[in-house]
């Protein structure tokens, strides 16, 4: 790319001279035909002229084939810049979603997270978040692989997962943890949100070695923002809720209510 920029702009130097060399060639020939004691030119003159003429029809030929060179430059510079813009944008894509579930990845939801939360730090919206976790994962790679706890994970990223609204944003967080980001949404609503991704759960099944089996539970914790909070504690909120509803018996969702400065802790479902 360097030496293209170098060339090109050498090219493009060479025919600014050329031009001003033109340009003068021009102005020596409509000033000699123009001066009135020229009307009738000798013929020292018009051979003059002529050899002013054909200087300047050769220097319009060498800008032509200069031209030419810009142009062919300028093509493979466009068509470098299309293939780097398009390596870009995929290498950036992939840096930012999983590879096994097409999710974002953890890197794209913080991302989204900081500005939602600045977002609502300026127009005040409510801000759900929600964490959740597989019951009984390790269980399913231990006993059937890990090609199995994959087509899980990817059962919940296709067919579970999406029934949150378009708005909202679902990460994969690591391992079988997944996360979701509800803007404009407060507690009474993402709880909401949340028992119907686990209806949903409940109706689906997976494949083993040809036999349907129940898709794994989730516990969950949500809860909503809180004014000036960083982004790390909002996290930890919800996470520390869905362990709570870990450690109550799984297949459940923990939400974490905020009053007046402090967090309230209450058991939101149990199914």
């Amino acid at each position: 790319m360097a030496e293209i920029h170098k060339s090109l702009t050498a090219s493009l130097n060479e025919v600014d001279d050329a031009n001003l060399h033109s340009g003068q060639l021009l102005k020596n020939i409509a000033q000699a035909l123009s001066h009135p004691e020229n009307f009738l030119l000798t013929d020292t003159a018009r051979s003059g002229l002529l050899k002013q003429t054909d200087a300047l029809l050769n220097e319009h030929q060498h800008q032509a084939k200069q031209i030419d060179i810009i142009r062919a430059y300028l093509d493979l510079l466009e068509t470098n810049n299309r293939k780097t813009d398009l390596e870009f944008t995929r290498v950036r894509q992939l840096s930012l979603t999983d590879e096994l579930t097409g999710l974002s990845n953890r890197r794209a939801f913080l991302n989204r997270l900081e500005d939602e939360i600045g977002r609502v730090q300026r127009y005040y919206t409510p801000l759900a978040l929600a964490m959740v976790d597989l019951d009984g994962f390790k269980e399913i790679n231990d006993r059937y692989g890990h090609a199995a706890g994959d087509e899980v994970l990817k059962i919940y990223a296709q067919k579970i997962l999406p029934a949150f609204r378009r708005h909202d944003h679902v990460a994969r967080f690591g391992g079988e943890e997944f996360i979701v980001l509800l803007p404009n949404t407060e507690l009474d609503g993402a709880l909401w949100a949340l028992k119907k991704i686990q209806a949903q759960v409940h109706r689906t099944t997976f494949s083993i070695g040809g036999t349907a089996m129940a898709l794994p539970t989730f516990s969950a914790g949500i809860t909503v923002y809180v004014s000036n909070e960083s982004a790390d504690s909002f996290i930890r909120r919800a996470d520390s809720a869905m362990y709570r509803a870990k450690g109550m018996g799984k297949n459940r969702i923990e939400a974490e209510h905020v009053k007046k400065g402090h967090h309230e802790n209450r058991d939101s479902s149990n199914t």
